[in-house]
């Protein structure tokens, strides 16, 4: 019954996440949908677990993958952001860079 409570939880949490992404409420890289997926997925594979549903256990661990490799996306490039600013470099400055390069050639 626990596990069946579960399962629902996990499915509300996808179709909700999924729901707020496509009507533009979530981006798709914030953390708020990423933490969503993975833990919906989670919930799933405990629940198709309870079940013997391999295929579903197998599709949930993809997405939950998915989720994974996007939340470490978003760290290394949020690490690699405070880096250039700690480094003095802007959003502005490093296009003003590449637009110098362009322009001026290698000096």
């Amino acid at each position: 019954m626990m596990l069946d409570v579960v399962g629902f939880a996990g499915a509300a949490l996808l179709l909700l996440a999924y729901f707020m992404a496509t009507t533009k409420h979530w981006a798709t890289h914030s953390l708020r949908y990423q933490l969503s997926n993975l833990a919906a997925a989670i919930m799933l594979i405990s629940y198709n677990f309870s079940k013997l549903a391999y295929v579903n256990i197998a599709i949930n661990a993809v997405w939950a993958s998915v989720a994974l490799v996007g939340l470490i996306f978003m760290s290394e490039h949020q690490r690699r952001e405070r880096r250039q600013v700690a480094n003095g470099y802007t959003k502005k400055s490093v296009w003003r860079r590449m637009l110098d390069k362009l322009v001026l050639g290698d000096r």
